[in-house]
């Protein structure tokens, strides 16, 4: 089995808690108008490489990893390579290894499996309407929907993250409305909103 990859950063500190890890894992299909990695858009891989080889490259940096790092899966998005994924993941849980996955929820499915290994996701908020979505993303947002719902019904760990965009959503309104819609999704958790980013904390 092969992962597609853009590249690897090896000593990350803002993706995710901690150093992490950080793979940034080639294609994407939504075409997000303010996008901060367009070069993964395609398929075409930078780096070819088997879970086993990719895992031997992480063990090297698991001593900085301490109680809080660990390995981020971005990308473009992550969950396009579902089987490459889950396999890497099962490998990295035998040394005990976080795992954080940094998406925006539209991919090809077996997200149930997936999850199964993932500690934390960092999941992208590109907009609250499916006419807004569709403008900035170029996609409809059943598929974010659908992976939303699946992290949900397995009350995975939440990192909300919303771009904020000059003369498209940067008001107070806006990020309250969208606060305002996760509160109908997650009752039973707390939303906090600051600096434009909104944490998911489970009520003990």
């Amino acid at each position: 089995m092969i992962g597609k990859i853009n590249s690897i950063e090896t000593m990350g500190l803002v993706d995710g808690p901690g150093i992490r890890f950080v793979v940034f894992l080639q294609g994407c299909k939504l075409r997000c108008i303010f996008c901060h990695n367009p070069e993964t858009w395609s398929n075409v891989p930078v780096i070819e490489i088997t879970p086993e080889e990719l895992v031997d490259r992480v063990l090297r940096y698991k001593p900085y990893f301490d109680n809080n790092g660990g390995v981020t899966f971005s990308g473009g998005e992550p969950l396009l390579q579902p089987d490459f994924l889950i396999e890497t993941c099962k490998l990295l849980k035998k040394y005990n290894i976080n795992i954080a996955l940094d998406t925006s929820g539209v991919g090809i499915g077996k997200y149930e499996e997936v999850l199964k290994y993932v500690d934390l996701v960092i999941l992208d908020i590109k907009a609250y309407e499916p006419e807004s979505y569709k403008k900035i993303t170029g996609c409809d947002m059943k598929e974010y929907v659908k992976f939303l719902d699946t992290c949900t019904k397995l009350n995975k760990k939440l990192w909300l993250r919303q771009v904020i965009v000059p003369g498209i959503n940067d008001n107070t309104e806006y990020i309250y409305r969208i606060a305002d819609r996760l509160r109908g999704h997650f009752p039973d958790a707390r939303i906090r909103v600051a600096h434009g980013q909104m944490d998911r904390e489970d009520i003990e």
